[in-house]
């Protein structure tokens, strides 16, 4: 055998090594049995909305049909709105309570992270932007974006503290992981 053929065959199995290692993590917290009722049922969700009108305190109730289907991107990975069991921030997989630990790092890592630029400081700017992001089935954070924005300026510094998060533990469905969509609402101003 060649020795650049034995380099290639020993370099596949690492990568496939690397995969096998990926396949072997276990979930982590508790499963949602709402979502795998969801699922069963075509992921569409009959849900009441109560909304009052600030101004003058008027009631109305409407009935909505939300689709929460997972969407298939065009590379054919399928990215979940929902997922048996959430991806799990950083460092919160051994937590008591994983979903409460991821909450509370994510906004504590954000809080770091984020640098309002000058201008935003001095005009003491407040509000709320919210990003989103797909934590993958390897728990690497990618395909970030803004979906409530807050000016350009602002949401650059966002997307950067988000692409620089550690990797997640991922969500898992059906015993697999999956690649889950995550909506971020981020504070701006309010707390300095």
């Amino acid at each position: 055998m060649r020795p650049a053929t034995a380099f290639s065959l020993a370099l596949l199995a690492a990568v496939a090594c690397v995969a096998c290692v990926a396949d072997e993590r276990e979930p982590v917290g508790e499963p949602n049995a709402t979502v795998r009722r969801l699922a069963a049922a075509g992921w569409v969700s009959n849900d009441t909305l109560i909304r009052i009108d600030p101004l003058t305190g008027e009631e109305r109730v409407e009935a909505t049909v939300n689709d929460l289907s997972p969407d298939t991107l065009a590379d054919g990975t399928v990215v979940y709105q929902l997922s048996e069991y959430l991806p799990v921030f950083a460092g919160c997989e051994v937590d008591e309570d994983p979903a409460i630990c991821t909450q509370t790092r994510l906004n504590a890592f954000m809080a770091e992270e984020v640098e309002l630029p000058r201008w935003a400081r001095v005009q003491d700017v407040r509000g709320t932007l919210i990003a989103t992001f797909v934590i993958g089935p390897d728990g690497r954070v990618r395909q970030t974006g803004i979906e409530r924005s807050m000016g350009d300026d602002i949401d650059r510094e966002v997307l950067r503290a988000v692409g620089r998060m550690p990797p997640w533990h991922p969500g898992f469905h059906d015993g697999q992981p999956v690649a889950v969509r995550w909506r971020l609402p981020v504070s701006v101003g309010a707390s300095g």
